[in-house]
Formats: C-alpha cells, sequence, structure tokens
C-alpha cells in the first residue's frame, strides 16, 4: 500500500518533469562541432553524428560562432 501511495504522489512530478524535457529538446538547435552549423528539430541533420552543441535560442549558437544551416534555415 505505501509504495503504491509513492507512486500516486511521485507519478504527477516525473509527468511534468518529462514535459518539460521534451518540450525544451523540440525548441532547442543542435550545433555541429566540425561545421559550425547549427540546425532546428525538423531538419535531416539534426541529429547528425557531430552535431553535439545543444542552443536554447538561435542567438546562442550565432553569439559564439555559427551559422545557420542553409537547408533548415532556423
Amino acid at each position: 500500500m505505501k509504495k503504491m501511495m509513492l507512486l500516486i504522489t511521485i507519478l504527477p512530478i516525473v509527468s511534468a518533469l518529462l514535459f518539460v524535457s521534451l518540450t525544451v529538446a523540440a525548441d532547442s538547435y543542435h550545433g555541429d562541432l566540425k561545421s559550425k552549423i547549427f540546425h532546428n528539430a525538423d531538419c535531416p541533420n539534426f541529429n547528425c553524428e557531430s552535431c553535439v552543441e545543444i542552443f536554447e535560442t538561435r542567438d546562442d549558437a550565432i553569439k559564439i560562432g555559427y551559422r545557420p544551416c542553409k537547408k533548415c534555415k532556423p
């Protein structure tokens, strides 16, 4: 019974955190470390092997020297 109460208590918290994580991921940009190009989530290159730099905003990427992808135009 205690385990069920704990689950009922933490389930809304876990759900909220998951929602926030997914929302942030959908709104983020991925930057390619090799080419210094960043992509939005709709771009085929968004999850490329060297696209490991993550930016919350377009301006964040530009400020440190990345340029927007010519295909997805983030």
